[in-house]
């Protein structure tokens, strides 16, 4: 007899479908969010997070290679679509209307957005972690994982940085 954990499991098809439907959409807010850097660095006012934002583009860079070379080992393409989380959390229309000056306050502003975003995507690489356990080759999970290790640094500089700008 099947136990309820059985009956209630995705089937490595599903598996598949869902680990590519999820890299789609982590690969399109990263592209989306990449696009958006040099405006984020421009309304930006202190060095330091002028260069954190740089380096947040080269570590977005990097895994968006990884996410690259893990669906040509997987054989598939992306669903590419616009993304939903990226239209969600509309960055364009933010850094537009609500970023309208350089000031230590929208510092302040901008990284909190950057952290809600990187935020969604350790989430999205801890699913895919999980999920890549079950699909060859064995090396995707190893580029999904090593992308999860990335977003939850980049996830420490942001808050580290945010919270000397309130002082804690």
């Amino acid at each position: 007899m099947e136990s309820y954990a059985q009956k209630n499991q995705l089937s490595r098809s599903e598996i598949s479908e869902t680990f590519v439907k999820v890299l789609s959409e982590t690969y399109m807010l990263k592209k989306f969010m990449l696009s958006q850097l040099p405006e984020m660095t421009y309304k930006s006012q202190q060095p330091r997070l002028k260069m954190m934002i740089v380096d947040l583009g080269c570590s977005l860079t990097t895994e968006m290679l990884r996410m690259e070379i893990a669906m040509k080992q997987l054989k598939v393409t992306y669903l590419l679509n616009d993304s939903v989380v990226a239209e969600g959390l509309n960055v364009k229309t933010y850094l537009l209307h609500d970023i309208t000056s350089v000031s230590l306050y929208n510092d302040a502003k901008l990284l909190h957005h950057l952290m809600l975003i990187l935020g969604i995507e350790a989430n999205s690489f801890r699913l895919l972690t999980v999920l890549s356990k079950q699909l060859y080759p064995r090396s995707v999970h190893k580029l999904m994982k090593m992308n999860l290790e990335d977003a939850t640094r980049s996830e420490r500089k942001l808050l580290t940085t945010y919270n000397t700008y309130l002082k804690i």
